[in-house]
């Protein structure tokens, strides 16, 4: 028997029977021989789904620049969170709105697209639509028709990524978008990419102007916090080289007891 998922943390995960797990990285067999996993039972091939995962093209997507007007080289924001009820409460949501529509009048020039979860409202952030009439800010619901699906596409030529703890942090990291994260209630915790250093994490509304300010300014995020975006996803997806999915076939195979 073979499984193949990825790791969150949760004890039971630990509980698997299978004689192979097949793992995005070291981080998740650590995780699992934490656990008391043996060490034969895992195998870290990288992840397949990101075998062919686009690139960073340097400008925003065709369907974002006719909605909302981006243009090829400016700067932009793009807040991507899980909305409220899963890592956060509704009222530190409603505080992260809140800090999200002060920094979009801080910075009215400055193009602000939040992109909504599927169990996020508009209606939330009604206000903010309104204390931000005069500003570049726009709240686009899931599916909403004329605006891509995948991230990724959401992703492309974005300057900066907010977030709270949503894996959108990640996806930024392998299109080479900075991302800045947001706890203002302290109720973040275990989050992998926010312990690694690979964030620069803000508590407070203005702490999130000036890092977006700087981020904005300097083109990137600094270059130790890129050392750690790096190492962060080689922990997390291995060799990010395209040949997941032939590693995997291997760990197969040998289990199988078959050549290739």
């Amino acid at each position: 028997m073979i499984q193949y998922r990825a790791i969150t943390g949760d004890s039971l995960q630990a509980r698997h029977c299978a004689d192979r797990m097949l793992l995005f990285g070291d981080i998740h067999r650590r995780q699992l021989a934490a656990r008391g996993v043996s060490e034969e039972r895992l195998v870290v091939c990288g992840a397949p789904h990101l075998d062919s995962r686009p690139r960073q093209m340097g400008r925003p997507d065709a369907q974002l620049q006719e909605q909302l007007g981006l243009r090829p080289g400016e700067r932009w924001v793009l807040v991507a969170t899980s909305g409220p009820g899963h890592r956060i409460s509704m009222p530190h949501h409603e505080v992260v709105v809140a800090n999200v529509a002060r920094l979009s009048q801080a910075l009215p020039d400055v193009p602000i697209v939040i992109k909504l979860h599927r169990k996020d409202q508009v209606e939330h952030y009604a206000q903010a639509l309104k204390d931000c009439a005069s500003a570049r800010y726009w709240v686009i619901a899931d599916g909403t028709a004329g605006y891509p699906r995948q991230i990724y596409s959401w992703l492309q030529g974005c300057s900066v990524l907010l977030t709270g703890a949503s894996t959108t942090a990640q996806e930024a990291m392998l299109l080479n978008v900075p991302v800045i994260t947001m706890d203002f209630n302290d109720e973040i915790h275990g989050v992998d990419f926010i312990d690694a250093g690979a964030t620069l994490h803000v508590r407070s509304g203005e702490e999130l102007v000036s890092g977006v300010r700087a981020m904005l300014e300097a083109g990137g995020p600094p270059a130790e916090t890129q050392r750690r975006i790096d190492a962060l996803l080689k922990e997390s997806f291995h060799a990010l080289d395209g040949r997941a999915a032939q590693r995997c076939a291997a760990a197969v195979g040998d289990l199988a007891g078959l050549e290739h």
